[in-house]
C-alpha cells in the first residue's frame, strides 16, 4: 500500500470520532472517556449524540466514572488497553475524545502523523508536530490532547515483553 493513501485513509474519521467532532460543534468541548463509554453501549447516531446532553445520561456516566476509578486506582493494567494473548499492540489514537489523566503498567510510544497535540506529563506540558515520537514509560501520569487534524499512532508494549526483548540487547 502507497504511503500516503495509508495516511489518507487513516485521516478520515472512524464513527466515534465523527460523533466527538458532532458533540464538539453541538457542546463546545471535547467528549471524555465517560461519553465514549456511553456512546459504545448506546451507539453513535445523532439521537445517542443528543442523549448525552440529558440527566439520564449524566447519571450512567457518572455510574461509569466512580466504577472506573474504584477499579483502576493507581496504574491501570495493560489488561484494559490491550488484547490479552498481544505482547505488543498498535491503535490509532481518537480524536475529539479525551482520555483523562491517567497511567498504566506497560511502555507506550505515540507518534505524531500529522496536526499538533500537547502531551502533559506530572506538570509538564509540551507540544507536539508532525514527525514527533514520543515514549512513556510505565508508572507516568499523562494525558494527551490532539487538535482535531491529529493523527497519532500509539504502540503499546508490556513492560514483561519490553525487558525480555531489550535487556539482552543494551
Amino acid at each position: 500500500m502507497n504511503a500516503e493513501k495509508l495516511r489518507q485513509d487513516l485521516l478520515l474519521l472512524n464513527r466515534y470520532e465523527e460523533a466527538g467532532k458532532r458533540f464538539y460543534e453541538l457542546y463546545g468541548r471535547e467528549m471524555d472517556y465517560t461519553h465514549y463509554y456511553y456512546m459504545t453501549r448506546h451507539g453513535s447516531s445523532q439521537e445517542s449524540l443528543e442523549l448525552l446532553g440529558t440527566e439520564t445520561a449524566d447519571v450512567e456516566r457518572a455510574a461509569f466514572r466512580e466504577h472506573f476509578i474504584a477499579s483502576y486506582r493507581g496504574n491501570l493494567p495493560a489488561e484494559v488497553f490491550m488484547s490479552e494473548d498481544k505482547n505488543v499492540e498498535m491503535e490509532q489514537l481518537f480524536r475529539y475524545i479525551h482520555m483523562n489523566r491517567h497511567m498504566h503498567d506497560f511502555l507506550e510510544l505515540v507518534c505524531v502523523l500529522n496536526g499538533t497535540c500537547v502531551h502533559s506529563f506530572g506538570n509538564h506540558s509540551s507540544r507536539h508536530k508532525t514527525g514527533d515520537f514520543t515514549i512513556i514509560p510505565p508508572g507516568l501520569e499523562h494525558e494527551l490532547f490532539p487538535s482535531p487534524d491529529c493523527l497519532c499512532i500509539t504502540v503499546k508494549i508490556r513492560k514483561e515483553t519490553f525487558f525480555q526483548v531489550f535487556s539482552q540487547i543494551i
